[in-house]
């Protein structure tokens, strides 16, 4: 798969944030917590993008969702695959969906829990 592109970020509100992009096929998953530092690459087979990419192709997200009164949780997810392009991000406000959405991100990835 060439032109691919794929950047997660998730910040929550007690300082943990996460931090996934890919190097060509492999994803370089980040996560700072309490100030440790855990990194790992993961591998996704061809079968599992494909996957992936077409279930970002179904959501219908916004570009921006931000809740004023919110406390500071962030996260954007930016993503490229041949002429397909997907962007959406926001502050302390997220899809209807987004639960899911991260359910089936740690599917992807083969994780349990974040």
């Amino acid at each position: 798969m060439q032109n691919l592109y794929l950047h997660i970020v998730l910040a929550a509100e007690d300082g943990t944030s996460i931090v996934l992009k890919n190097k060509e096929q492999l994803i370089h998953f980040t996560k700072i917590s309490e100030g440790n530092k855990t990194e790992n690459v993961i591998s996704p087979l061809a079968e599992e993008w494909e996957f992936f990419f077409r279930y970002l192709t179904g959501l219908k997200w916004d570009k921006q969702y931000v809740n004023v009164e919110g406390e500071g949780a962030y996260w954007s997810v930016s993503a490229k695959i041949h002429d397909f392009k997907f962007q959406s991000e926001g502050t302390d406000d997220y899809p209807e969906n987004f639960e899911q959405f991260l359910e089936t991100l740690l599917a992807f990835l083969g994780l349990n829990e974040f």
